[in-house]
């Protein structure tokens, strides 16, 4: 489907410090069009002319949604990126952030979305950090919210196989773990005592692998976290292998689908 050309029908324009105008393909915005649903774009950085690697366009994330989406926000990082990331700012410009927004379901229930995507270097205590900081996030917006809304967190979570505490750019710090990244990973967001007044739960077991590299094994990189004691889980899935070669996929990622449905005290 990414691959249709007309899928990219939908544009946004940008205009740099020379008052120059230039189109960029809204990819988030085309795809909300063809499947008739709403959209929230976030973006977190701009490349633009001035930049040393020759990439142009505004990089961010999306929220999509069959239903009226609101109370749109972004989530900052502070000064939580992976030190690499900070020393490369000069070829990767730009914060981390995540974005937020609520979906207002039938009978006025509202479910909130976040979409996060952690850097793909960096050690892991540095992207536990970022997760932290996403937590204070959410738990500030339960605060002041006259609602207590269920939150669903999925994204890109770049959790890597072992072979990743070998290298000196990835998480060296897990070095003398027996555990995989993704059962460290799954383990600190769901620990209850997180001193927040919520906690998640992943539907999928911590081998689940989400990248189509035939040569990467126990890849968890995406995940999907649901509120517990919030939703019930009817059913999940992960895309299967196809018949199509990897070169010819639009994504070196897996799709992972959960079916759900507020549990009866929140309905």
């Amino acid at each position: 489907l990414l691959q249709e050309d007309n899928i990219f029908e939908d544009s946004m324009e940008s205009v740099n410090n020379n008052n120059e105008r230039k189109i960029f393909r809204h990819v988030g915005g085309a795809i909300a069009k063809k499947f008739n649903c709403n959209c929230c774009f976030i973006p977190t950085y701009f490349r633009g002319d001035g930049e040393k690697i020759p990439l142009r366009g505004c990089y961010g994330m999306s929220i999509l949604s069959r239903f009226k989406l609101e109370n749109i926000n972004l989530f900052p990082c502070g000064d939580t990126r992976p030190t690499l990331v900070k020393q490369l700012s000069d070829y990767v410009y730009g914060e981390r952030a995540f974005a937020y927004a609520e979906a207002l379901l039938p009978g006025e229930k509202k479910v909130g979305f976040i979409s996060v995507h952690l850097p793909s270097v960096g050690k892991f205590y540095e992207r536990k950090a970022m997760i932290q900081q996403l937590f204070e996030n959410v738990d500030s917006l339960k605060t002041k919210s006259q609602q207590d809304i269920p939150v669903i967190i999925g994204g890109d979570c770049n959790t890597f196989p072992f072979v990743a505490r070998y290298l000196p750019f990835l998480s060296t710090d897990l070095l003398f773990s027996c555990k995989s990244e993704s059962e460290e990973f799954k383990h600190f967001v769901e620990r209850e005592d997180n001193g927040f007044s919520f906690s998640l739960f992943d539907p999928f077991p911590t081998n689940t692998k989400t990248i189509w590299r035939e040569n990467v094994k126990g890849s968890k990189l995406d995940w999907i976290f649901l509120e517990k004691n919030k939703f019930e889980v009817t059913s999940k899935q992960v895309q299967k292998e196809g018949t199509k070669p990897t070169s010819k996929l639009p994504s070196d990622h897996k799709w992972l689908l959960v079916d759900c449905i507020l549990s009866h005290k929140n309905q």
